[in-house]
């Protein structure tokens, strides 16, 4: 089955909200353009605190 996402709207539940999917799926009933989904990622997708690209600058300050 092919599937357009232009137009749609995706509805995100957290992981600890799950037992709502049912009650917020009825509120958007007969609505096809809104779509609900559960969260099921697990843990921090980013597992460092470093700042990306911070061993790119030179020091040098460009300013003028």
């Amino acid at each position: 089955m092919s599937e357009t996402f232009e137009g749609v709207h995706y509805v995100v539940i957290g992981r600890r909200s799950a037992h709502k999917r049912a009650a917020v799926e009825n509120l958007f009933q007969g609505r096809p353009e809104f779509r609900v989904v559960v969260d099921r990622r697990a843990g921090e997708r980013r597992k460092s605190s470093a700042v990306i690209g911070s061993d790119n600058r030179s020091g040098i300050d460009r300013r003028k």
